[in-house]
């Protein structure tokens, strides 16, 4: 089944461990797709970014300064028992471009995030 989004649940265990997180935001460049992280009402910004330090040093600022997708960045997220479709970094010049980076909160108030991206409040009457 193709998805559109990999979303990660910043309260699921399972999904926020540095392997999970990795191989959806690998997947999320190496296919052109938003990479959602929802921190489900809490201010979880500290513990993605411990989480992206365990996958490669300084991965935090170069997903939030787009330069992930520069100079062939994001190869240094595959490890060598990924498939074979993630292995060559011309296979990602394709749909890097597409890829973001979004966050999702229902939390009123600033979080780790705010100062960091642009931040969009909906409001539901």
């Amino acid at each position: 089944m193709m998805r559109h989004v990999n979303v990660i649940n910043g309260l699921d265990a399972n999904a926020m461990t540095p392997e999970r997180v990795r191989q959806a935001l690998l997947g999320a460049i190496r296919f052109g797709k938003p990479f959602a992280f929802d921190m489900m009402g809490s201010d979880l910004y500290e513990t993605l970014d411990k989480i992206f330090e365990e996958i490669h040093p300084g991965l935090m600022k170069m997903v939030l300064d787009k330069s992930i997708n520069k100079d062939d960045n994001f190869m240094k997220l595959v490890r060598e028992d990924d498939s074979e479709e993630y292995q060559q970094s011309f296979q990602y010049d394709i749909h890097k471009e597409r890829f973001e980076f979004i966050v999702l909160n229902n939390k009123e108030g600033p979080t780790g995030f705010s100062d960091k991206m642009m931040t969009v409040n909906i409001v539901h009457d």
